[in-house]
């Protein structure tokens, strides 16, 4: 009995350790449309047959990048955006005190108000300043900066009367995320995007400077599309 008790315990060990890896290979995978799918189907399997903290946050993570980067139809871009919330919420509601759910709780929200073009609701931009917010409270240096930088996208894209879009509070948090995320390219472009309306200048600084950072070995599509987006504002100055 004894004999097949440790048995049991090094196949549960060998398991384990052969999940570990799958996982990491499938997520570093990601950059195609086939490596990006593959990820959602796998995360959102994992997160079905068990619903714990890390599931959760992970699904929303491959769920969000895949839709993003992948999908071009705006229904297909919204239910999987959905999808991503949900997960995102329950890994809120399992472990309040850790960043990612929070961070991708906010990315979701934030992502699914685009392509709805819905930013004058101000009960989802009370969301998603909430969820950054905490990111900021937990780890200001996530993402590089990531929970100033989602903060700063809502005072830039909501309405000023309607709802809470504010310049200056943008443009605050936007500086403070660049203490953090020096390279973090999609910051540069939201704060371009932010710029070109009313400073030219400064706008043609922080393109520049984003897009001298060298080239991403990870999130490879999405950094290709930040770099074609950059070019486009730089050839409007």
């Amino acid at each position: 009995m004894f004999r097949v008790f440790i048995l049991s315990v090094l196949i549960c060990i060998f398991t384990s350790s052969i999940y570990s890896e799958t996982d990491d290979s499938i997520w570093s995978n990601r950059d195609s449309a086939e490596g990006s799918k593959k990820a959602y189907e796998y995360y959102k399997e994992l997160f079905g047959n068990e619903t714990n903290y890390e599931n959760a946050w992970k699904f929303a993570r491959s769920a969000f990048y895949y839709a993003d980067n992948y999908l071009q139809l705006n229904d297909m871009k919204k239910k999987i955006f959905s999808e991503a919330k949900i997960a995102s919420e329950i890994a809120t509601n399992l472990e309040p005190e850790k960043v990612e759910g929070h961070y991708y709780l906010a990315i979701c929200v934030g992502s699914l108000a685009e392509v709805s073009s819905i930013f004058e609701n101000l009960s989802v931009a009370d969301i998603i300043i909430r969820e950054a917010t905490k990111v900021i409270n937990i780890d200001p240096y996530f993402d590089d900066g990531g929970g100033y930088m989602l903060r700063g996208r809502v005072y830039q894209m909501a309405p000023a009367i309607i709802s809470v879009g504010d310049r200056q509070k943008a443009i605050k948090d936007y500086e403070k995320a660049l203490e953090y995320g020096p390279d973090n390219r999609t910051l540069y472009r939201f704060y371009a995007e932010l710029l070109m309306d009313f400073n030219r200048k400064k706008a043609a600084e922080i393109i520049t400077r984003g897009l001298s950072i060298p080239p991403a070995l990870e999130d490879v599509s999405q950094d290709h599309e930040e770099i074609k987006i950059l070019k486009n504002l730089q050839s409007k100055l």
